[in-house]
C-alpha cells in the first residue's frame, strides 16, 4: 500500500534551475539521502519513526514543507507492508532566508524528514523482518539562486520484536520533531546549533 505523505505548496517565484553538466552546472552531488529510522526493531502494536536523511553541501539549501514565495517542498512518501499504518509526514522547525526582499523557508547542512509508523497489533512471527521503500524529492539551490532537482528511492527493514533504539539516529530524530516556524514577516533569521547527530532549532 502506498501512502503519498508529501504537502503541496505555490511556489510564487521560480529560482533559475539547471542540470549537472549544462551551463556550467557542477558535477558534484549537492544532497546526500539515506532511509533512516529511531528503532531497529519494534514491538507489535508499537510506533517507529522512518524517513529520509538529506545530508546538504555548505552554502546550499532545500526547502521546508511550504517553500514561501521561492522554491519547491521537500517530499516524503512510505511504502509500508501490510497491515502497517503511516501517519502525516513530519518536517522541522526551517530556517528563514531573505535575498532582494523575497522570503523562503528550508534547511542547510542536514535534515530528517520522517513520518511515524505503527506496527499492527497482532505482529507477525518474533523476529520477522519487514522493509519500508522510501522515496523523496526536493530543489536544493545555491546562494546565488541556481538550482537542481533531486530525488532518492531506498529501503530500510525493522524487525518486528522488544523495542530497540536506532542509537545512531534516535538524537537526530528528537531534533527533527516539528516545532512552532517562524513566520514570513519575521525580524531575524532562525539559528541553528550544531549537534553531532544533528541541529537543534531555537
Amino acid at each position: 500500500m502506498v501512502f503519498l505523505l508529501a504537502l503541496q505548496a505555490t511556489a510564487f517565484a521560480q529560482p533559475r534551475a539547471f542540470g549537472p553538466g549544462r551551463g556550467g552546472a557542477p558535477t558534484k552531488e549537492m544532497v546526500r539521502a539515506r532511509a533512516v529510522a529511531d528503532v531497529s526493531s519494534v514491538e507489535p502494536g508499537g510506533v517507529a519513526r522512518v524517513g529520509v536523511r538529506l545530508a546538504i553541501e555548505p552554502h546550499w539549501h532545500v526547502y521546508w514543507r511550504s517553500p514561501g514565495e521561492t522554491g519547491l517542498p521537500t517530499t516524503l512518501e512510505l511504502r509500508a507492508p501490510e497491515g502497517w499504518t503511516v501517519g502525516e509526514t513530519r518536517h522541522p522547525r526551517p530556517l528563514r532566508f531573505e535575498d532582494s526582499g523575497i522570503v523562503s523557508f528550508g534547511y542547510e547542512n542536514e535534515v530528517i524528514v520522517y513520518a511515524e509508523v505503527r506496527a499492527p497489533a497482532g505482529g507477525g512471527a518474533g523476529g520477522e523482518t519487514v522493509s519500508f521503500g522510501v522515496t523523496s524529492s526536493w530543489l536544493v539551490c545555491a546562494e546565488d539562486g541556481s538550482c537542481i532537482p533531486g530525488d532518492f528511492e531506498g529501503e530500510i527493514e525493522i524487525t518486528l520484536g522488544e523495542s530497540e533504539s536506532a542509537f545512531l539516529w534516535i538524537i537526530a530524530f528528537i531534533l527533527s520533531y516539528p516545532s512552532a516556524p517562524p513566520t514570513m514577516n519575521a525580524a531575524s533569521t532562525a539559528r541553528a546549533a550544531r549537534h553531532p547527530f544533528g541541529y537543534l532549532f531555537t
